[in-house]
């Protein structure tokens, strides 16, 4: 079972970092990010998330510095309930912060405070709270059921920090 909570305390770590590798070949996530995008989304639909690699040099800038060297930084993680289109399994390992996909959005509140950006768009809540000095997550929550579409955990980067939220 994939441990939501050791996916987070992976951030800022290099693709190559031996525990980051290991632990991602363990839960059976072996592709890695490779191409000349600067940001990667590896989708692993089968387990209802996908991981986000930021090149070192842009997540420097951005972000600030990696936790080891490395040309690809973990620097973000999307763990989906189910996705619009319907192409996503459900997370089924342990979510961070003790979040649940059964939460609505006073659940979440509760878990994890105040949101810093509160946002309703298109039948859908997006909240962005801050878990702690160098990590946000973000929900979506469907307006009509009121259960959590997907939690997205990243390190503060620059957009972040410019839009006000930190």
């Amino acid at each position: 079972m994939i441990d939501g909570n050791r996916l987070v305390d992976l951030l800022g770590h290099s693709s190559a970092q031996a525990s980051l590798a290991r632990y991602l070949t363990d839960a059976g996530m072996i592709e890695r990010p490779q191409g000349p995008d600067v940001v990667q989304y590896l989708d692993f639909d089968d387990l209802g998330l996908a991981l986000i690699f930021t090149v070192a040099n842009v997540y420097r800038e951005e972000i600030g510095e990696p936790r080891d060297d490395g040309h690809w930084i973990l620097s973000g993680i999307h763990f989906y309930n189910r996705h619009q289109n319907g192409q996503n399994d459900k997370f089924a390992g342990v979510l961070p912060y003790g979040l649940s996909f059964e939460f609505n959005r006073a659940h979440t509140v509760a878990a994890l405070g105040t949101p810093i950006v509160d946002e309703e768009d298109d039948g859908y809540v997006m909240n962005t709270f801050r878990a702690d000095n160098e990590i946000v997550v973000t929900t979506s929550t469907a307006v009509d059921h009121g259960e959590a579409l997907w939690f997205k955990v990243e390190k503060i980067d620059k957009f972040h920090r410019e839009r006000g939220d930190v």
